[in-house]
Order: C-alpha cells, then structure tokens, then sequence
C-alpha cells in the first residue's frame, strides 16, 4: 500500500518503524514478537526497514514486512507478506543424510557438493505449514551440461521437495554485445 506519507513519532529510523508497526500498522495484527529487524538502508530518495516473520525461532519462508519512509521520516509504503495464523509445525523426523537423498533423487546431474544448512525454515503450503530443512546442491545438469547452485527445501518430516532454485542464472543473447556491472544487490542472502 503507498499513500499521503503519515506521520510517524521517533528519533530514528528504527523507532519510526516501530511506530508504524504498532499504530499504522495496528489493523493487520502482526505480532511484533515474531517479527525479526533483518534490514535497515538509506536509498536515494527513501529510508527503508525490512523485517522477516519468525515462528518459533525459525523463519518463515517468503514472509516479509518493508517499510518505505521519506528522507524526513514519514511512512509512505508498505507491503506485508506475513501469516497470521500459523498452526502447529511439525517436529523434525529427516536425517540431514535423508534431506541430502530427497533433494537430490530427481536431478538428472553429476552432483560436486551437497549440504545441509544450519537454517531450517516454515514453509506454507496449501494453507499449511511445514518445517524444512535447506539443501544446497552445486554440479552439473548432465542434459545440458551448465553448473547449478540449487537452494532446495526438503520437509522435515517426509522428505517431500517444497521447493527449488537455481542461483545461478543464464541470460543468452544473440549477436547483440552487452556490457554493464554486475551488483550483489542482496549479499547477505548467501553466495552468488
């Protein structure tokens, strides 16, 4: 949602985003204790704060809350990508060995590395919630024989893939030259 800015109280950046939270902010219910500061930046023409929703202590996947504010502290922007009714997540039952075998069973590629992170998250899905644990797998696809860097989410509890990504991506262009620079423009979301 973007508007008239609105006036926040606070000193800093922080506390205004607080603010918003428990006044702007008050109709959506977020429950502030599940809600983690993960990102604070000064941008050309705006301030921004960014928290992540937290479930008992483990994020929750795709959730988010951003905070727009003008250089002088108003709230102009927000949007929200959070769950406000998170039933009980099951309690983990994988081996870090079974997660490595789920996430990996179907690829059609000569595997290099796998591991296990130490970052479980919740997952939704179909209105429902699962806990996952994350699979990083690099190698090569045999079909085509580009290397992937595969974030992957195996249920904990049944193996089930919820979810995939390449990190690595491919752009081909045809007898057009391209030049430009290349930002990390999210460097703490893992290596590139």
């Amino acid at each position: 949602a973007y508007g008239a800015p609105i006036a926040v109280e606070g000193n800093t950046l922080k506390t205004k985003a607080r603010n918003a939270l428990a006044q702007v902010l008050a109709p959506f219910n977020l429950n502030k204790k599940q809600l983690k500061l993960t990102n604070t930046r000064q941008g050309p023409n705006f301030q921004y704060v960014t928290y992540q929703q937290e479930y008992q202590g483990k994020p929750v996947f795709t959730s988010g809350v951003n905070l727009r504010f003008t250089p002088d502290g108003e709230l102009t922007q927000f949007s929200l990508d959070y769950y406000p009714a998170i039933s009980a997540v099951p309690a983990e039952k994988l081996s870090d060995k079974a997660a490595v075998q789920a996430a990996t069973a179907d690829l059609k590629a000569d595997v290099s590395t796998t591991a296990v992170t130490d970052l479980e998250k919740v997952v939704p899905t179909n209105g429902d919630f699962r806990l996952a644990k994350e699979v990083v797998v690099k190698g090569n696809s045999t079909e085509t024989g580009l290397p992937f860097h595969f974030q992957t989410l195996v249920d904990a509890t049944t193996g089930e893939v919820l979810y995939r990504q390449n990190r690595i991506h491919r752009v081909d262009f045809e007898e057009t030259p391209v030049e430009g620079t290349v930002v990390d423009q999210y460097p703490d979301k893992g290596d590139t």
